[in-house]
This record gives structure tokens, C-alpha cells and sequence, in this order.
């Protein structure tokens, strides 16, 4: 709830845009897993990998959000089957992951968006991607 709510806040208040927005709090939360225990543990090089992909998840469900006008339940549920998926199959200590993890993960985030695009229509949102609301 708090990354929707910074979120939205940066786009629309801060006017900053979808893009910018998205990409500062994928940064923000992707750079709190490294409080992660395990995380911690890591070796560096992985450390950066979980900073990395769990920073461009974070840019995914900003953007996935501000499709879906701001429906706040969505990416969460989208979030949650991801995250069940990881805990469910063990497919790693960190964010990470291995090669399986990954091929699955790319396959989750190409649904993610071919869902998303085509619920919500494969063009630019009516009022444009950086523009206000």
C-alpha cells in the first residue's frame, strides 16, 4: 500500500510522470531488500542482482498500476502470485533466483503485460503516460 500511495503521489502530485515515478520507487523498494537477512549473506554480485531485478519489478507494478487506473488490487494480486509461485516451488534464498526461476519469471512479466495491454488497451492511456490526471 505504501509504494501505490508514494507512487501515485510522485506521478500526479509531483508531477513527475508514470515513467519517473515508477522508476524512483523501483529503486526506493529495490534497495530495501538488501535489508533482507539473506540478502545481507549474499555475496555482493547478488546482492545487486536482487537490487536490480526486484527495482525493474518494482518499475512492472508501478506501470501496471497506472494502467489500470490506479486499481490498487491488481498488482497486488499480481505480486502475490508471483511471490506465492517463489515460495511455493522454493525457487530461491533471495529475489535472484536461478535460470528456472527466471525463464518462469520472464514468462510471468510477458503475461503480466499481455494481459494488462490488452484489458487495457494496447495504446497510450487517453490523457498520455506523463501527463496529470
Amino acid at each position: 500500500m505504501f509504494r501505490a500511495y508514494a507512487f501515485k503521489q510522485l506521478a500526479e502530485r509531483g508531477k513527475l510522470g508514470m515513467w519517473p515515478a515508477a522508476i524512483a520507487i523501483g529503486i526506493f523498494f529495490g534497495v530495501l531488500h538488501l535489508a533482507n537477512s539473506a540478502v545481507q549473506q549474499a555475496p555482493l554480485g547478488e546482492q545487486v542482482g536482487v537490487v536490480l531485478i526486484t527495482g525493474l519489478g518494482g518499475v512492472l507494478f508501478g506501470w501496471i498500476y497506472y494502467r489500470w487506473n490506479y486499481n490498487f488490487w491488481i498488482p497486488l494480486g499480481m505480486h502475490a502470485l508471483m511471490n506465492l509461485s517463489w515460495e511455493l516451488y522454493a525457487l530461491g534464498d533471495t529475489a535472484q533466483g536461478g535460470l528456472i526461476a527466471n525463464v518462469l519469471r520472464l514468462m510471468t512479466v510477458a503475461l503480466i503485460i499481455g494481459i494488462t495491454l490488452r484489458w487495457t488497451g494496447a495504446g497510450v492511456k487517453a490523457d498520455s503516460e506523463s501527463a496529470v490526471h
